[in-house]
């Protein structure tokens, strides 16, 4: 739910609406919480072949800084190993998002009377 709130927040900033989201780290293995991502933000899940790409990610940006790669030549590299599309009916979606925006008011509004 974090991040649909932070994506929504990007989206509204920069009025581009995300297409898909790439997921990398030891929580992309688990194929509940990457469906549920997928589901929640309504958007498909790439999921790369090497899925620890977080310091890979660091390297091909230090390339792309002293001009050793391009990003043609980083792109030819990134290899999905799975998408993961939405399923979850829009109701469903919005009755679950509506449950955390509750929770989350909730949970603020309670902070502020003690």
């Amino acid at each position: 739910y974090r991040t649909k709130d932070i994506l929504s927040i990007m989206e509204q900033e920069s009025g581009i609406k995300l297409q898909s989201l790439s997921a990398d780290g030891g929580a992309s293995i688990n194929k509940f919480l990457m469906q549920f991502q997928s589901d929640i933000l309504n958007i498909n899940i790439n999921l790369p072949k090497n899925h620890e790409t977080t310091a890979l990610g660091a390297a091909y940006l230090a390339g792309l800084s002293s001009h050793f790669w391009t990003l043609e030549d980083i792109k030819k590299q990134h290899e999905i190993k799975e998408i993961y599309t939405p399923n979850m009916k829009t109701n469903e979606r919005t009755r679950l998002y509506s449950k955390w925006l509750k929770t989350v008011k909730d949970l603020i509004n309670s902070g502020n009377s003690q």
